[in-house]
């Protein structure tokens, strides 16, 4: 695999927990001239506490180090739907009460220091199906959190899909072919298809073709 992601003229990858061990998966990187350069974490801070994840996060963070990533990949995983079939996502996702959104920002920004002890910069991931998946959501977990301590990655399909306004959270002039998804995510949402019909309906094809891999931006967004 990563013979076949050298040869398609990518730099970089992510890992993910089905890869072999950390020094073949080192070995077999460098062999292809790959950067490792970050891994998913599911947190669950809301439903557990943020101690009761910081131990699977230290080895995580551990493993990312030696293979040598710059970051760790977060999405608060607490009542997430993304993966039930039959769930309509733009209804019945996940919601935080006012009172759980400091329990999140503030283990976020927990989970950032130690993040940096590993050399490791935290990007949040605002995912469908979870508690931050629309634009308001993404903004008010970025204005809550520390920007030394907790980054966006900013995910145009996500960011699309879940409520439709990526010029709204970005704040760009433009971005190109998102005219193009517009016809489909209203489609689906109309028909109340769930998430995984509407990736059979190739919702995310153009906005693969126009940002392949998703940005990484800091919380310092431009006004």
């Amino acid at each position: 695999m990563f013979v076949d992601l050298a040869e398609a003229g990518f730099a970089g990858t992510e890992v993910a927990g089905w890869y072999p061990s950390k020094k073949e998966t080192k070995e077999k990187a460098d062999a292809a001239g790959l950067t490792i350069v970050a891994q998913w974490f599911s947190s669950f801070i809301v439903r557990d506490g943020v101690e009761a994840i910081i131990l699977d996060f230290r080895a995580t963070c551990e493993y990312l180090r030696y293979l040598g990533a710059t970051r760790i990949v977060v999405s608060e995983q607490t009542g997430s739907v993304q993966g039930v079939r039959d769930i309509y996502i733009f209804d019945n996702k996940p919601v935080l009460k006012d009172e759980e959104w400091p329990v999140l920002t503030q283990g976020l920004n927990k989970l950032g220091e130690i993040a940096h002890k590993y050399g490791l910069d935290l990007v949040y991931h605002h995912h469908l199906g979870t508690v931050i998946q629309t634009k308001d959501e993404t903004l008010r977990l970025l204005e809550l959190t520390d920007p030394d301590k907790v980054s966006l990655l900013f995910d145009t399909g996500h960011a699309f899909v879940g409520d439709g306004d990526v010029i709204g959270l970005l704040r760009l002039e433009h971005l190109p072919l998102i005219g193009a998804l517009a016809p489909v995510v209203r489609a689906c949402a109309w028909a109340g298809r769930r998430l995984a019909a509407c990736i059979l309906q190739r919702v995310f094809e153009p906005l693969v073709i126009a940002a392949t891999v998703p940005l990484l931006v800091s919380q310092k967004l431009p006004t």
